[in-house]
């Protein structure tokens, strides 16, 4: 047999595959299971859902498997990995099957997939969004997506896999501790995995991970440890094609320390480099190879490796003709022998891909994108670039991946480019606020607030952007940076010339502070901003009475919150449908102004 960079064998992990078969039994009985897979990078958790998926096709009862991968989360749009993930089983379905499992769910799941949104359009026309809290929006679509699956469950069984949870957006993560909490009876198991090596102190995905191992019936925690020497023995043997001596079994034990991916890259190698002695480190396995390369073979892996995740030929030819656009020159060939290009790629980067391939550089995956076959292995080919290097590549692949604010921003700020890295920040957090990740927009709003106005209509509407900033942020649950947020804003507005403004903010102002607690502090906003709004009928009169009959009735002034609960409602109705969000709050808090007053139980009801 011929030597491989990647066995076609599994070998190993019989611990962690039989707990993955007790969890799908348990899916086939309704008892909706739920795990956690942790390991380093480079141990194989990928490879190890990969096999149970592979083995999942061979169950003489069919299981639906839902893969929904993460990238890293500089390259990504908020809730890519969902809309990677469920597209394609969804566009599966015919209009009456699909319209049975999204049931109630069609308005949030229409706008998280778009490719669905016409035929879930009837649904989403008849907007609830706008009479929904913004604070619990997010929920509205989770509920959409469990009870997605738990319908699909009744026909087969469901196989969620929230995979490298480590890279998600923050809408994804809050989604998988949703789902990671939820204890009713379903036919849908759930297996979310990360990077254990990757979880510093302070990086967003702990509290998701406390949240779901707090909860009542917290999932079931699996580590994936290293390959011992007889699954060693197993790998070397699939990759060599023969049985591996004791002297080569020794180095790769001693070197790679059970850990697959080290292991591959120690036995190519010591294939492609005879008598060189071989690095401890996965960086100088890598590097030792891609020397050997031709040097169209490099200047692929470096525009891939820096992308970070899989991107298509056409995206590939256009970073590549960027990159050279800003360099002197014509890029290296290894032979002046006549090539062909394939109509998207020229001749010499078609050679180039196709080295890398052969070689276990890169990977292709079933969509035609191409990618660094793994994320270290791209982290050691990035690390190696000389910084003038790194930037033009960082600004290559920002001009081409252009169509995608997110995708774009993390290049641009490589490149330190401010002026386009602020716009694709505001840009991608537009977009994560049309999908409810308050989380997601809030994250880049602050980051276009620190990369600070740097033009001079930045500079004038940075008021309002703070006053938006302090909106997702109570979106997402920060009521204290809102409250910040608000502070620093009021002082840009008069009272007199910017009427409006100023009511709003000190509506939001209370708002923050009812939720922090701070019902006198609340109260007192609320009545300035009511003092303050123009009498004129408005969405924002309406809104501002709305919250102050809140907070009157939260502190126990029944009468007064009735009273003015009424004036919003009739506001509310004047202006018309753009209102009815306030007009509902407003009844929701007559209602319970009447029952706990002096009218005694005519509010309930």
């Amino acid at each position: 047999m011929p030597a491989r960079y990647v066995s076609d064998e599994f070998v190993g992990r019989d611990r962690e595959l039989s707990h993955l078969a007790v969890a799908l039994e348990g899916a086939l009985d309704g008892r909706s299971p739920r795990l956690l897979l942790a390991g380093r990078g480079g141990i194989g958790v990928s490879r190890l859902m990969s096999e149970t998926i592979r083995r999942i096709g061979r169950l003489t009862e069919p299981v639906r498997v839902v893969r929904c991968t993460a990238q890293p989360a500089r390259s990504m749009d908020a809730f890519a990995p969902i809309r990677e993930g469920f597209t394609p089983w969804l566009e599966s379905l015919d209009d009456g099957e699909l319209a049975r499992m999204v049931g109630p769910g069609a308005e949030p799941l229409a706008r998280l997939l778009p490719a669905l949104a016409a035929r879930l359009g009837a649904a989403s026309e008849r907007s609830r969004r706008t009479a929904i809290a913004p604070e619990r929006r997010a929920a509205w679509l989770s509920e959409a997506i469990q009870g997605l699956l738990e319908r699909s469950g009744e026909r087969e069984p469901v196989l969620l896999v929230l995979e490298d949870l480590h890279h998600a957006d923050a809408g994804t993560r809050n989604l998988a501790a949703f789902l990671g909490r939820v204890t009713r009876p379903s036919r849908v198991c759930l297996v979310v995995t990360y990077g254990s090596d990757r979880l510093a102190r302070g990086h967003p995905l702990l509290p998701q991970l406390a949240a779901m191992s707090a909860s009542a019936d917290p999932p079931q925690s699996i580590d994936v440890g290293p390959l011992d020497r007889v699954d060693l023995a197993r790998l070397v043997a699939s990759l060599e094609g023969e049985r591996p001596t004791a002297a080569a079994l020794l180095l790769v034990a001693e070197r790679s320390g059970g850990d697959p991916l080290v292991a591959e890259e120690i036995l190519a190698a010591r294939r492609e480099l005879p008598g060189v002695s071989l690095g401890a480190s996965l960086d100088e396995l890598v590097l030792a190879r891609m020397t050997r390369r031709g040097p169209e073979c490099r200047r692929i892996l470096r525009l891939l490796a820096p992308a970070g995740l899989p991107i298509d030929r056409p995206a590939l030819a256009h970073a590549a003709a960027a990159f050279e656009a800003l360099t002197d020159g014509l890029p290296p060939r290894s032979t002046t022998r006549p090539r062909r290009g394939d109509g998207t790629l020229d001749a010499d980067l078609r050679a180039g891909l196709a080295e890398a391939i052969e070689h276990g550089f890169v990977v292709e995956d079933s969509a035609g994108r191409v990618a660094v076959r793994h994320e270290l292995i791209g982290r050691a080919i990035e690390d190696d670039l000389l910084p003038v290097q790194r930037r033009r590549h960082h600004l290559a692949l920002a001009t081409a991946l252009g169509k995608s604010p997110a995708s774009a921003l993390a290049h641009w700020l490589a490149a330190h480019e401010t002026v386009k890295a602020r716009g694709a920040a505001l840009a991608a957090a537009a977009a994560a606020e049309a999908l409810d990740s308050a989380g997601d927009a809030l994250s880049l709003r602050e980051l276009a607030l620190e990369l600070g106005p740097v033009t001079p209509a930045a500079r004038a509407a940075e008021g309002t952007l703070l006053i938006e900033t302090a909106e997702i942020a109570l979106a997402a649950g920060r009521p204290d940076r809102a409250l910040a947020y608000l502070e620093t804003a009021a002082g840009r507005f008069g009272e007199r010339e910017d009427a409006e403004v100023r009511a709003a903010v000190h509506e939001l102002l209370g708002r923050a502070a009812r939720t922090l607690g701070d019902h006198d502090r609340a109260l007192a906003e609320h009545r300035r901003a009511a003092s303050i709004v123009p009498r004129t009928p408005s969405v924002l009169r309406a809104q501002v009475l709305a919250s102050l009959s809140q907070t009157l009735m939260l502190l126990g002034r029944f009468i007064e919150a009735e009273r003015t609960g009424r004036q919003a409602i009739e506001v509310a109705q004047t202006v018309g449908d753009d209102a009815r969000a306030a007009e509902a709050h407003a009844m929701v808090t007559v209602g319970v102004a009447e029952a706990w007053g002096a009218s005694g139980t005519i509010g309930i009801g």
